[in-house]
């Protein structure tokens, strides 16, 4: 049987903040079912990683936003920087990083080593959860993405990046799939003529969601960051939007 662990990527409230300059809503599309993967890792007695970006000066960002000016985000000890509540606890792990693979320049590689296969959640499908993908790839590990808890910030950049992962990292699967998991998770891996269908149909409902909870926000007060994106998730996992 496959030891497995779970890694999260960048859930974090900058990604999230319409404010900030590297947040979208549509990030957040994936937050429920990344919350019932760690649930259900942390009561099946899984290790879970939580890989988060942190820029002590804008110097360490990627080379290609700093020569863009991009504000510095994620900045550390800030409210930006700050896991998503309720994501990390218990015996989970946080490790930070600075570019856009969770193995760049971490201890990422040597922490799993113990482990012959990832799960893989967080955002986004076309930058940090791709990278990352490639890399566990790289470093000889059966790699499993639930559709439903990654996210991007288009339809199309989401799409992209799960049939990169699909084609060169690792199996696109059913959230179901990993939550009832019984025996090896690559024979439920989704058939190709079906993996990205099936995201983009569930990714296509999710979106009409986070319009219906747009609407209902604009006619209520301002609400700071961290509680328009509880109440989205709120949302999102079937409650109703004030």
């Amino acid at each position: 049987m496959s030891r497995f662990c779970l890694v999260s990527v960048d859930l974090q409230l900058d990604f999230f903040d319409p404010d900030s300059e590297v947040g979208k809503l549509e990030k957040a599309l994936c937050l429920p079912g990344v919350r019932h993967l760690i649930d259900h890792a942390r009561a099946n007695g899984r290790q879970i990683f939580h890989v988060a970006t942190v820029h002590e000066e804008s110097a360490s960002m990627p080379l290609h936003l700093v020569k863009r000016n991009l504000p510095l985000y994620c900045s550390k000890d800030t409210d930006g920087a700050a896991s998503i509540d309720g994501l990390v606890g218990g015996t989970d792990r946080r490790i930070t990083k600075t570019k856009f693979s969770g193995f760049f320049e971490t201890t990422l590689a040597d922490e799993i080593a113990e482990y012959d296969s990832l799960i893989l959640c967080g955002i986004a499908t076309d930058c940090c959860v791709l990278a990352t993908a490639l890399d566990a790839a790289s470093h000889g590990k059966h790699l499993y993405v639930p559709y439903q808890a990654v996210s991007a910030s288009s339809l199309r950049t989401y799409l992209s990046g799960l049939e990169a992962i699909a084609k060169s990292a690792g199996a696109v699967v059913d959230l179901a799939a990993v939550l009832g998991q019984q025996g090896e998770l690559w024979e439920t891996r989704l058939p190709e003529d079906r993996e990205m269908t099936q995201a983009e149909e569930w990714y296509k409902g999710e979106e009409q969601r986070l319009a219906d909870f747009r609407k209902r926000q604009a006619a209520s007060p301002t609400r700071p960051a961290q509680a328009l994106v509880a109440l989205l998730e709120e949302y999102l996992a079937g409650g109703d939007a004030p």
